[in-house]
């Protein structure tokens, strides 16, 4: 795999906790990690967070540059998360689940619980979640099909 500046080993692990054991015992020197099971480590000293992946710096850790300010290549990769419904759920129900969800995502209590879980809680609208669901799809199949990837 191809890295800035030089070359990096994909090592398979059973998870993000016996990775981030590794890396923190040094066995490993680095890894890509959710924020919710690296921050305990990064709290407690054990770990270093060197960059984070996303056009701006995580609220949770706005002290961490993003890869463009660490001088690397302009990068994102964010984890995210939507509700679904089954194809031809009616418009109107799939409103109502909409307005019940961004109502939710505007408790302070529901965003302090998702803030907990590393996540940083945004709403959008049916429309502009399948937009940016589509987008996210060509962008990763383009990168998967361009260095012949394939499940195993």
């Amino acid at each position: 795999m191809e890295t800035v500046g030089g070359r990096a080993t994909a090592v398979p692990y059973k998870g993000s906790p016996p990775a981030l054991q590794d890396v923190a015992a040094g066995v490993v020197p680095l890894m890509m990690a959710d924020l919710a099971a690296a921050r305990p480590l990064i709290q407690a000293g054990r770990l270093r967070a060197i960059a984070v992946p996303s056009a701006k710096r995580s609220a949770q850790l706005p002290g961490v540059p993003t890869f463009a300010e660490a001088g690397g290549p302009i990068f994102e990769a964010a984890a995210w998360q939507g509700v679904v419904a089954p194809a031809g759920t009616p418009a109107p129900i799939v409103e109502k689940l909409s307005q019940a969800i961004r109502q939710a995502l505007a408790s302070p209590d529901v965003v302090r619980q998702l803030t907990l879980q590393g996540l940083e809680p945004t709403g959008s609208t049916p429309d502009a979640f399948r937009a940016y669901a589509r987008q996210e799809h060509e962008r990763w199949g383009a990168v998967i099909q361009g260095k012949g990837l394939s499940a195993e």
